[in-house]
């Protein structure tokens, strides 16, 4: 398969690049957002991060389909090395389908993720971090909610002080969708701000494009410090793309244990 061959020679040359990883006093979360920080955990450090959502879609048109439901979701991730970590995410959903003349409910596992995040440069002050991730969602998972084979995903993440009071992340890559159709490309942009020591929140956009056709949504959060080693969180985001018109609520929380 093509994308084989690209993620090696992607993977081996950001690897070969020097790092200089180094434990944060705080955890640093991917939580709330779309956005992933290129920063690791920190060698021999165990982070969780977990939450609650609820979602839907609605698409205008011909039978008026929609979907609503409820999801639970863990990301374990864990420092090999100072700069580098392995990661697995695991979903639960509980869906239910409708258009004006059905209704029906999937469940179960939904999706399945393993992969690996390296903290190619972790800048101090105002100088910039970036990190490379790759993962692969799994077929593992519900019947409900299982594609044809595994499908990889690759991508460049950028971090930046703005000021003591804002950053800014960037998230730029590729992603199959495990179907014989081509890799979607996808971003995010993330403005985040301070606060105070316990409070931040950000607003940012994402989305992928396919076929020349962007898609793009956005999305909003609170997250809430109560010691260096637990943070608590809330989002919510919203899209309208093409007459699909899609929403969530999501709140969660993120620890780590640390030897």
């Amino acid at each position: 398969m093509h994308y084989k061959s690209g993620i090696i020679l992607f993977f081996c040359f950001f690897s070969s690049l020097y790092s200089q990883g180094q434990t944060s006093e705080t955890i640093i979360s991917s939580r709330p957002g779309q956005a992933f920080v290129p920063q690791t955990t920190g060698k021999n450090i165990w982070q969780f991060q977990t939450g609650a959502d609820h979602s839907g879609w609605r698409q205008d048109g011909d039978l008026d389909p929609s979907l609503s439901g409820w999801g639970y979701s863990l990301l374990l991730r864990y420092g090999i090395l100072e700069d580098f970590e392995l990661r697995s995410t695991i979903q639960v959903r509980r869906d239910q389908f409708e258009t004006d003349l059905e209704e029906t409910t999937s469940s179960g596992v939904s999706l399945w993720w393993l992969g690996a995040r390296y903290n190619l440069v972790n800048g101090e002050g105002y100088k910039p971090s970036f990190g490379i991730q790759t993962e692969i969602k799994l077929n593992w998972v519900g019947e409900d909610y299982r594609q044809e084979d595994i499908a990889p995903k690759i991508l460049l993440s950028h971090n930046q002080k703005l000021s003591d009071t804002f950053s800014l992340t960037t998230n730029w890559g590729l992603e199959w969708s495990g179907s014989d159709v081509g890799a979607t490309g996808t971003y995010v942009i993330n403005l985040a701000m301070t606060i105070s020591d316990k409070v931040g929140t950000f607003i940012e956009t994402y989305g992928g494009v396919a076929d020349r056709d962007l898609d793009a949504r956005f999305d909003t959060g609170l997250a809430y410090l109560m010691h260096d080693d637990l943070q608590l969180d809330l989002s919510l985001g919203y899209g309208a793309n093409e007459g699909l018109r899609d929403y969530f609520v999501d709140i969660g929380c993120s620890w780590r244990i640390r030897p």
